[in-house]
């Protein structure tokens, strides 16, 4: 599986809510509890919970569930960082591969 985590405007503290997001540079979550739950919490070097950044409401949390917690543990999935600027992009890229495709469908069926 894949997931996807809100990478933000940078990888700094306060930056992202990329709780998984270490391998690619982001400042990553330790383990720790939050609102009852042991999990991958996003905290500075005190323990104190880091503040965090998303363009899309409700990503901007600063811990996953634990289900993500144990999908990562026993690498049944892999999670990645995508920023605010790419997230924004992401609907145009679809829509122009979309076209594409619609542009080569026709000709492809007349042949056919």
């Amino acid at each position: 599986m894949i997931g996807v985590e809100a990478g933000g405007r940078g990888t700094g503290p306060g930056e992202h809510a990329a709780r998984l997001g270490s391998e690619q540079g982001y400042y990553g979550a330790r383990p720790g509890v939050l609102h009852g739950t042991y999990t991958y919490v996003l905290q500075d070097l005190h323990g104190q919970i880091s503040a965090t950044h998303s363009i899309s409401a409700g990503l901007d949390y600063p811990a996953i569930g634990p289900e993500h917690a144990w999908l990562a543990d026993e690498r049944r999935a892999e999670y990645f960082a995508i920023s605010d600027a790419a997230a924004l992009d992401a609907p145009g890229c679809y829509a122009a591969a979309k076209e594409s495709s619609r542009r080569w469908s026709l000709p492809m069926r007349l042949q056919g």
